[in-house]
C-alpha cells in the first residue's frame, strides 16, 4: 500500500481503504469524516497494528453494544484487502487514539555490516529521556516543539547477520527513528563519534552531517498502549512471521544480489520474545498452539 494516511486522490492507503469500506457500509457520511489515529507510517513502513478513533453511525438500535460491534467488524472485513479490523470498542466522546496513546514501540530491522555495536549501544543510551530532537527529524511547516521523550533504545541480535533496534517513545516526530538510526549506523561504522551524537541532542549542528535517512523498509510500528483502555488484538504472529520473512529475504537481495543467503525464517516465538515485562499491555497476543 501507498502507506497509512488518508490521501484524497490514492485509493490505495490503509486509511483510504478503510474509509471506503465504512461509507459503502453506511456507517459513515463522507469520506472526509474525522477521526484520529495511534499512529501514521509512510509508503514502504510496516505496521503490526495501528488504531483509530471515528464516530459511526448505529444501524442497528435494538442491537446490544457488544453484539453490535462484533457485526460491524465482520461487515467491514468481508471486502477489505491486505489488512483486516480486529477490534472495535465503544469510548467516551473526549477519549482520542492519538492524544490518549502513552506510548508506542517500534522495530527497525537491519543487516549487520561490520558494525561495532559497543558504540551504536552507547548511542542507543545517550537517546534515552527528554531531548530535543531538532537534529533527528525532517521538520515540517510550522513546527516549533521538538523535544520528545525515549522511554527505551535497545538493540537486539536476530541471527548472525540480522538485528533489529526496538525504540519505545511517548511519541515520534516525522521521521524521527529514521533519522536516529541513520546516526547509529553512521556510529557503528565510525563516521560519527559518540560525543557528535550528544552535541546533536543539545541541539548543536553536527561538523559531519552529510550522511542518509535511513531506509523505510526496515521500520515497524510494533505495538502501542493506551492510558485508560484495553482491547483485544488477535494478532496470528504465525501468519506475521511468514510476512517478515518475505520482507527480509527481499532486504537481503537488495544488500547483496550477488550472495543472496538464506535467512532462518523468524518463528512465532521471536515476535513474543520481543516484548519485554514492561510492554505487557500492549497488544501481546500469543500465538494459537
Amino acid at each position: 500500500m501507498q502507506g497509512s494516511a488518508y490521501q484524497k486522490d490514492n485509493p490505495n492507503t490503509v486509511e483510504n481503504r478503510l474509509m471506503g469500506r465504512l461509507h459503502a457500509l453506511d456507517l459513515i457520511p463522507g469520506l472526509d469524516h474525522p477521526f484520529s489515529r495511534v499512529s501514521r507510517t509512510d509508503k514502504g513502513v510496516s505496521a503490526r497494528m495501528n488504531a483509530l478513533t471515528i464516530r459511526l453511525k448505529i444501524r442497528h438500535p435494538h442491537m446490544a453494544l457488544q453484539d453490535l460491534q462484533r457485526v460491524y467488524v465482520k461487515e467491514i472485513n468481508k471486502k477489505l484487502k491486505h489488512m483486516q479490523v480486529i477490534d472495535m470498542r465503544s469510548v467516551p466522546n473526549f477519549f482520542d487514539a492519538r492524544l490518549n496513546c502513552i506510548h508506542r514501540t517500534y522495530l527497525y530491522f537491519f543487516m549487520d555490516k561490520n558494525y561495532n555495536f559497543e558504540r551504536m549501544k552507547e548511542g542507543c543510551k545517550l537517546f534515552l529521556g527528554e531531548h530535543d530532537f531538532s537534529n533527528f527529524c525532517k521538520k515540517r511547516k510550522n513546527s516549533t516543539c521538538f523535544r520528545r521523550t525515549i522511554l527505551k533504545f535497545e538493540v537486539r541480535r536476530m541471527d548472525k547477520k540480522f538485528h533489529y533496534f526496538k525504540i519505545k517513545g511517548t511519541s515520534f516526530l516525522y521521521n524521527q527513528i529514521r533519522h536516529m538510526v541513520a546516526a547509529l549506523f553512521q556510529l557503528g561504522t565510525g563516521n560519527l563519534e559518540v560525543e557528535d551524537l550528544a552535541n546533536m541532542l543539545n541541539n548543536h549542528p553536527c561538523r559531519d552531517k552529510n550522511f542518509k535517512i535511513a531506509d523505510e523498509d526496515g521500520l515497524l510500528l510494533y505495538s502501542f498502549k493506551f492510558s485508560d483502555l484495553n482491547f483485544n488484538v488477535h494478532v496470528d504472529n504465525r501468519v506475521f512471521s511468514h510476512l517478515m520473512e518475505k520482507a527480509i529475504q527481499s532486504a537481503v537481495l537488495l544488500v547483496s544480489l550477488c550472495y543472496p543467503r538464506k535467512v532462518k525464517r523468524p518463528n512465532c516465538g521471536f515476535f513474543e520474545d520481543i516484548l519485554d515485562e514492561d510492554d505487557h499491555g500492549e497488544g501481546d497476543e500469543k500465538c494459537p498452539p
